[in-house]
């Protein structure tokens, strides 16, 4: 996981290949970067505490979405029967029953 903290004091926690509401991946992020309208003051790798990583299929046509203040891209893209379709590259995570 990634712990992302940005110079307004929003922040929060991703996979490293999470995409970025501008199309990057959140693990290309850099201290310095410009993300969302702020400044990227740490970015690092922290252990994961959870079984699972979630991400949420937008109903809007931009595919983004705000997580903690902070505007995202989805890993996931609707298909043409309305299924979610995972993005190239990412681990699909099965949804818990």
């Amino acid at each position: 996981m990634i712990l992302l903290i940005l110079d307004d004091g929003r922040a929060l926690r991703a996979s490293p290949g999470h995409p970025t509401a501008d199309g990057r991946a959140i693990g290309d992020l850099r201290v310095g970067d410009r993300y969302d309208g702020a400044r990227v003051i740490e970015i690092r790798t922290v252990p994961s505490t959870d079984a699972a990583t979630y991400d949420v299929l937008p109903s809007g046509e931009t595919g983004l979405y705000w997580a903690n203040g902070i505007l995202l891209g989805s890993s996931l893209r609707p298909t043409g029967d309305g299924r979610p379709r995972v993005l190239e590259g990412l681990s699909p995570r099965p949804f818990p029953p």
